[in-house]
């Protein structure tokens, strides 16, 4: 895989996993969460594929309004899989995050 093929995500999760912290970031006042939705801005334009998670790594919840727009905007027209990783029994947990991928690809769609 060269560098140019790479799921949006993984930049942020990196980040709030704590791998790619820097004292840039602590100077600048910005939160882990406000740089991987930045991140995840940044790497749309290289994005094949996304996973679409329900919370970060650490265990905040992922504002997928949030989210959707950026894809909208970069004009992603890659592929998504769902990632359930909350505390809902994923019998009904992950119906509910598919439920609220359609509906937002239903909104910001242009196709």
């Amino acid at each position: 895989m060269d560098g140019r093929h790479r799921s949006a995500g993984s930049a942020a999760s990196a980040r709030l996993r704590g791998e790619a912290s820097s004292r840039g970031d602590r100077a600048t006042g910005h939160t882990p969460q406000a740089n991987a939705y930045a991140q995840i801005e940044a790497t749309l334009p290289y994005a094949t594929h996304s996973h679409i998670r329900d919370v970060f790594e650490n265990g905040q919840a992922v504002d997928l309004d949030r989210v959707w727009p950026l894809f909208a905007r970069a004009n992603y027209k890659g592929f998504m899989s769902a990632e359930y990783e909350g505390e809902e029994d994923p019998s009904t947990g992950v119906p509910k995050l598919v439920e609220k991928i359609k509906t937002l690809c239903r909104k910001y769609s242009s196709v």
